[in-house]
């Protein structure tokens, strides 16, 4: 991804909701994209977290429906399959003046998803 070669710092991914917790808990970030189902878990108590934080994030899903609830109706969402520029899009609309006022870019964003094993 460019932001880790700008500079940035990409923690992840991670594939359980105690990883993304933790990492959420100890690690300060600029921006994150949360794929909304983890194997038998979602996301939505990692987005509670980073809301709590005021850290911005968007939502990754490989699905049409209507899974996401209604409390995060405002939250972007990338649907799969999606290319690296439009995370990268994503990731400037998230971080907004953050990395314009910024000669580096600090990426520093969360990305949980599911990881197969």
């Amino acid at each position: 991804m460019r932001c880790k070669g700008a500079g940035g710092q990409v923690l992840g991914p991670v594939s359980r909701l105690s990883e993304a917790l933790a990492v959420i808990a100890t690690a300060p970030c600029d921006a994150a994209l949360l794929d909304i189902n983890l194997g038998h878990e979602t996301s939505y108590l990692a987005a509670e977290m980073l809301q709590v934080r005021e850290v911005p994030f968007a939502f990754l899903t490989g699905s049409e429906g209507d899974e996401i609830e209604s409390r995060y109706a405002k939250i972007p969402v990338l649907r799969k399959p999606f290319s690296e520029m439009e995370i990268e899009s994503c990731l400037r609309r998230l971080m907004g003046s953050v990395m314009r006022n910024s000669n580096s870019m600090s990426c520093g964003h969360l990305e949980f998803r599911m990881v197969p094993g």
